[in-house]
């Protein structure tokens, strides 16, 4: 397992360092408990909330911060029209001028399969750890559905143990007779 910051990097004094990859990661606030100084921070906030006073919550923007969805990060011209995320399905409304990405700064992980104008797409994995889908030139819809690798598996071997639990069960119950 890779560490997600190197020991130099770590503590609220270091946050310029791991900066640029935050911003990367399309975050756009930082919550702290420890007041932080740093340029690439706006203070937007302090709360005192009651289950956990006398502390103080440090509530930051992250001065621009990049858009969790981007069309052409290739230098083609395009823009996300409309975003939608309902946890296992992404949906995007995206126009560009020509044949280009669609990159969304979300976690890439085994399950999600990607549509382009209803048509099966290439799901890819961009800069190690976004997803990113290949789209023509023009307006498109792109949908973005997870599904659980292993799930599907996992039912039948379930189906099947109950199968065998009722199986046993009614056998059990004919003996008895």
């Amino acid at each position: 397992v890779r560490a997600l910051l190197a020991d130099a990097e770590a503590g609220c004094s270091r946050f310029e360092a791991i900066a640029p990859r935050v911003r990367a990661a399309a975050v756009s606030h930082v919550i702290s408990l420890d007041p932080l100084d740093a340029p690439s921070l706006q203070l937007e906030r302090i709360v005192t909330p009651p289950r956990v006073a006398p502390a103080r919550i440090h509530v930051y923007r992250l001065r621009q911060p990049l858009p969790r969805a981007a069309v052409g990060p290739d230098g083609a011209a395009g823009r996300v029209l409309r975003l939608h995320d309902s946890g296992d399905r992404v949906t995007l409304d995206v126009a560009a001028d020509r044949q280009t990405v669609v990159l969304l700064r979300d976690t890439w992980a085994p399950g999600w399969t990607a549509r382009v104008g209803g048509r099966p797409a290439l799901g890819l994995r961009a800069g190690g750890r976004h997803r990113a889908v290949p789209v023509p030139a023009g307006t498109h819809q792109v949908r973005l559905d997870y599904h659980p690798p292993g799930l599907t598996a996992g039912l039948l071997i379930a189906l099947l143990a109950l199968v065998v639990l009722v199986s046993l069960e009614a056998l059990a119950l004919s003996r008895r007779r």
